[in-house]
């Protein structure tokens, strides 16, 4: 082991070798005889060992297995891991030394005797602030509280560092340059550095052009590549730090191998290549692409300026400017505008890093220090990694016991209270219903840092938590059945809640107050948004299933107590006398599939809910009507498994809604819904709902990807339509229009494969002469043979016309057809009847096997399979084709052109299925064999992210395909990855967590669909939502839908505003702070969408159209103007 040490004045980096005699190790509950007689291989020493078990509030005797090496203890099949049940086996070598030896990252020291000694604090000052600030708490909080302020403000350091860019001519100039082959050039290379450097080395190539000077950077010339990579290098080794975008995945490995490649000696490379990046020998390297991918980062630091995580749209919302926009290939570039583009990528680089006086950087040296780890794999890892690392952490540094994450499940696995979303363990948190209209003098209370408060006071943590002792278990946590230790402190209750403290009674305040200089205020800033990004996240990763140390009890009593405040506090203000002031909707043309009895139906949205209310009446609360559902009615969602499937809704919802969204997909799928309604998303391998108002371009949804079977519809009674069909005579079970008729139909019409074959032909070519008969435009004499030989069956008599193909003759085919199958329309507004989900597979198969005889055909191009296509006039027919299609698991998109036809004009709708479905489909409605063994699925991906390509990495097995899988995956962190490649690298992991979630997406009937437009509507109609106890999610116009801590109290009564604060420590014992006070607020009905005027005359927005970015200015004006008029106001 060694450790990189920055000299602040010098700004050089010194390695320092372990001499303590340090080597990796981890523990076994099994005698030490035991283990030895295992011969465990690379095992240097096994030595007894005492260490607090905190989960049975016992101490143990272990036996501590010493390893020669990190990959001895967990580097393959062969491992030590592998072989016995091992604790504190996976935690990184590095951070094992780091623990064991009480270092902390990013934080001062000084040699002393050859070893490292912290830097002493200001010990009269950091005295005065726990006497001042928190003098109220107990000696032991104390000494907790003094090592945690002393490491918070100790001295920050300053950094010389280089940002870095590279350009690499490519001769495809769609392709993306391999990193890790590294066969094209380096043709530029760009650098900002702190010290003022502003350079770009060009390398000449065939069309280069000496460059003007400039004054905005150096512009450095080489004919040889070698040279200019040797220069490159050697500025690199003069900074500690380089910062690059995305660089951990290509600028560093690309160099790196490039370096490699022309044979430069691997000692003046300072690059050096890890499984989770890119460093350097003296130094290190931070990729701000991984740190403001960092969805904490972004929301709690950022406060979501950014929505997506390029350079340039994150460089556009932080900085207000981007890259520059280039219309041809690198290569194509002159050598001026080559120099231009990757200089400004660099230093978009650099003011990111430097921005609001090197903010990130400060930010990422907090966090290394609270997360006890180094600022690399800070940047590196998410929120739940940096609390993991401090919660290790803080066990050695008590000398107790890491648990196993399956021995807390085996152990406290359970909870009590029952989730309304699907898939959650457990119920969440309240929200209570805005009261729409004006309200005056209005205070708004706010549980300050309320999960972080609750983990503190109610002492919860995965001991303490139903913990061993018989005598704690009438310390019941509200609405549930688990209880509380009475007899400890919980660590992550302690750990937490010292942090919490910290922020709201030290640096929070410090960071605005105004007699502190700039510098110190933007200090205390930092730090407190770097304890507000932990403490923000704690509660959600300790309720994360993936979590090493997650506890089922600890996140339901979290949530069961904050759900108890907030209840028990409105009950309170209620009992006081004053008034509390502070769903999810689609439209109603969404269509869904009804199921009663054996029978699928597909309705609108408004056609359900009339169905409904017409059968079982109405409630009419709070501005919303609800409708009871039928008992016998079922709709489509998505359940636990992963599976379309049928659930039971409770009741529908209906209310006037004015702005919606509309969302386009990349399959061409189109739904309308509110911008509270949620849509599911992939996040870090987990399907979660999120905001449709929060969706931006480019996000993948889940769709149904398949639909389940039906085997119900095979026969039509039609003596139950006689009102439908008119005046008839039913003889010898047949029904005729007329004694004298040739032309009859059985009283029971079976859907045989023939007829529905027929349906689908007249769908494609098919029209009706007015009542008369049926005319299909075929001119196949194949096709036309099947019909005559079907026409005789109900003995018309067909005719055949050169010019218009067959038509038969026969008003009751007319009547039968129209008015009881349902089949309407022209070419312009043709579809689907309603009842074609109830058909068996191989009925709807030879159904869509007559339309697409009729107007689909196959694509090649250069003798090529491409796929599969339908066009037609009608929209809706179109998306009928796209549903009926999941019935058989095969995904088809929608796309629409206009008909150059002078004649016809209009717009015509085309489906297209391509790859392995386009395939399928062309054997099964077309016979045909597409010989093509490889054809991509291009349509069928799973987005997953990089930081889960990382995790997928790290859980590959170790074997002589290890480096080859992966480079293979590596590359997928620019691309998308299809389902078959999924379930292709499931073969290459270890039994765990993320192969069982892999194996889910890989089996779910979840479709991941690109957003490729929002459409923002005003347009006042009603909206309506399904409520399905337990998914709380339906599919609706072939989408997912979902269904989705202050309190606003109507009073100025200073007196009552009191008690309730005291109230609350006293019974709670939760902090409810008064965060501010209103003149008057207006509240939609919208949850989050308000506007209030202070008692200061400061105007409060939140969700209102006229303050968001994408407004354009003469309406943001317009907004400005009436919000100065509001301000004026101060009384009703």
């Amino acid at each position: 082991a060694y450790l990189k040490l920055l000299d602040p004045d010098s700004q050089e980096v010194k390695i320092i070798y372990d001499e303590s005699g340090h080597h990796p190790y981890c523990y076994a509950k099994m005698p030490i005889e035991e283990v030895k007689a295992m011969n465990l291989p690379g095992v240097v020493d096994l030595v007894e060992e005492k260490k607090y078990d905190l989960l049975r509030d016992m101490e143990i005797v272990l036996t501590k297995i010493v390893a020669s090496d990190p990959l001895a203890i967990g580097g393959g099949a062969n491992s030590i891991r592998e072989k016995i049940r091992a604790w504190e086996a996976d935690i990184p070598y590095h951070l094992c030394y780091l623990y064991d030896m009480n270092l902390i990252p990013s934080a001062p020291y000084y040699f002393e005797d050859g070893r490292l000694v912290k830097v002493k604090p200001d010990e009269g000052r950091i005295r005065r602030i726990l006497d001042t600030v928190f003098a109220d708490f107990s000696a032991e909080e104390k000494k907790l509280l003094y090592r945690w302020v002393s490491l918070l403000e100790a001295d920050q350091p300053r950094f010389k560092h280089l940002s870095l860019d590279i350009e690499v001519s490519s001769p495809v100039a769609t392709r993306v340059p391999s990193p890790s082959k590294a066969k094209d050039k380096v043709i530029a290379v760009s650098m900002v550095g702190s010290d003022g450097r502003r350079e770009v080395h060009l390398l000449k190539t065939k069309n280069f052009e000496e460059p003007k000077e400039n004054e905005d950077f150096k512009i450095i010339v080489y004919d040889d590549e070698a040279e200019m990579l040797g220069k490159v290098y050697e500025i690199m080794r003069s900074y500690p730090v380089i910062a690059t975008f995305n660089g951990d995945d290509f600028d560093m490995p690309y160099l790196r191998h490039r370096g490699e490649a022309l044979r430069i000696p691997r000692d003046q490379i300072p690059i050096t290549l890890g499984r989770e990046g890119a460093s350097l020998r003296h130094g290190i390297h931070i990729d701000l692409y991984r740190l403001f991918m960092n969805r904490s980062i972004q929301v709690y630091a950022f406060d979501n300026r950014y929505r997506e995580h390029t350079l340039e749209a994150v460089a556009q919302a932080i900085l207000g400017k981007g890259k520059i926009v280039i219309e041809k290939p690198i290569s194509e570039l002159s050598s001026a505008e080559l120099a231009r583009y990757c200089f400004q990528d660099a230093l978009l680089v650099h003011e990111l890093l430097t921005f609001e006086d090197e903010l990130p950087l400060k930010l990422l040296v907090v966090l290394s220090r609270i997360s006890m780890m180094p600022i690399e794999d800070v940047c590196r890892h998410g929120v739940s990694g940096w609390i993991k690392s401090l919660l290790y952490y803080e066990h050695r540094r008590r000398g107790c016991l890491i648990p196993r994450h399956d021995e807390l499940i085996e152990e406290k696995g359970v909870t009590s209270t029952k989730a309304v979303i699907e898939g959650k363990k457990y119920r969440g948190a309240i929200v209570v219903e805005p009261k729409p209209g004006i309200h005056f003098d209005v205070t708004v209370l706010d549980f300050a840092s309320l999960y972080p408060s609750v983990l503190k006071e109610w002492n919860l943590s995965y001991e303490t938590v139903r913990c061993p002792h018989a005598e704690c278990m009438d310390n019941v946590v509200p609405e549930t059945e688990h209880w509380i230790c009475k007899k400890r402190r919980g660590i992550q209750s302690e750990v937490i809640g010292c942090l919490r403290d910290i922020r709201v009674r030290w640096y929070k305040p410090m960071s605005g107050r105004s007699d502190l200089a700039e510098s110190q205020r933007r200090w205390y800033g930092v730090v407190q948004r770097a304890l507000k990004v932990f403490l923000n996240a704690a509660y959600g990763v300790f309720g994360f299933s993936e979590f090493p140390l997650y506890c089922p009890p600890v996140a339901e009593s979290t949530a069961a107590i904050a759900r108890y405040a907030l209840k028990k506090t409105i009950e309170k203000v209620r009992s006081l006398g004053i008034e509390v002031i502070y769903g999810d909707t689609v439209s109603g043309d969404a269509e869904l599939f009804i199921r009663r009895g054996d029978t699928i139906t597909r309705l609108t949205m408004k056609e359900f809910y009339e169905m409904e209310k017409s059968r079982n009446g109405a409630i009419w609360r709070e501005g919303k009507e609800y409708v009871p559902c039928s008992p016998d009615v079922e709709v489509l969602t998505l359940n636990r498994d992963g599976k379309i499937a049928w659930s039971k809704p409770r009741f529908l919802v209906s209310h006037m809604v004015s702005d919606w969204f509309e969302i386009t997909t990349y399959t061409g799928r189109r739904i309308r819904v509110t911008g509270d309604h949620s849509l599911y998303v992939l996040r870090d391998m987990d399907i979660i709902p999120i905001k449709v108002s929060e969706l931006t371009k480019g996000d993948y949804i889940a769709v149904p990807r398949a639909y389940p079977p039906s085997h119900s519809l095979t026969k039509v009674c039609l003596t139950e339509f006689q009102d439908m069909l008119g005046q008839t005579i039913t003889r010898d079970d047949k029904i005729l229009l007329a004694k004298n008729s040739e032309c009859a139909f059985p009283t029971t019409l079976h859907l045989d494969h023939d007829l529905m074959w027929f349906f689908g032909l007249w769908l494609g070519d098919g029209s009706y002469d007015g009542e008369n008969g049926i005319e299909i435009s075929v001119f196949n004499e194949a096709l036309q043979e099947r019909v005559i030989r079907l026409a005789k069956r109900f003995h018309i008599k067909p005719l055949i016309d050169r010019r218009k193909g067959i038509r038969l003759p026969s008003r009751l085919l007319v009547r039968v057809m129209k008015y009881v199958l349902g089949f309407n329309g022209n070419a312009y507004t043709k579809r689907f009847p309603s009842w074609y989900m109830s058909l068996p597979d191989d009925l709807l198969i030879e159904f869509l096997k007559g339309l697409f005889q009729a107007d689909g055909s196959i694509l090649y191009s250069k003798d090529k399979f491409i796929g599969v296509k339908l066009d037609s006039r009608s929209e809706q027919l179109i998306r009928d084709v796209q549903t009926a299609l999941l019935r058989l698991g095969i995904i088809g998109y929608v796309r629409h052109y206009k008909d150059v036809n002078p004649y016809t004009k209009g717009t015509i709708y085309r489906l297209i299925v391509s790859g392995q479905n386009g395939r399928r489909l062309a054997r099964l409605l077309f016979n045909i064999e597409i010989s093509e063994p490889r054809i991509k699925d291009i349509n069928d991906v799973i987005p997953l992210s990089g930081r889960s390509i990382s995790k997928i990495i790290s859980c590959l097995k170790i074997d002589h395909h290890y480096p080859e899988r992966v480079s293979y995956l590596r590359a997928y962190k620019r691309a998308m990855m299809g389902r078959r490649v999924v379930a292709k690298i499931l073969e290459w992991l270890g039994e765990g967590v993320v192969k069982d979630r892999l194996q889910w997406l890989v089996n779910s009937d979840v479709l991941w669909d690109k957003v490729v437009k929002i459409r923002r509507l005003s347009k006042p109609e009603l909206g309506f939502d399904i409520n399905v106890p337990e998914t709380q999610n339906f599919i609706a116009s072939n989408i997912i839908a979902h269904n989705t801590d202050s309190v606003f109290l109507k009073t100025s009564d200073q007196a009552a505003i009191n008690d309730v604060v005291k109230w609350a420590k006293d019974v709670l014992k939760l902090d409810l702070e008064l965060d501010k006070k209103y003149r008057y607020i207006v509240f939609s009905t919208r949850k989050k969408n308000y506007l209030g005027v202070t008692d200061k005359g400061v105007v409060d927005v939140k969700g209102l159209t006229g303050k968001k970015r994408h407004i354009p200015k003469f309406i943001k004006e317009a907004f400005e103007e009436m919000l100065k008029v509001l301000q004026e106001v101060h009384d009703e």
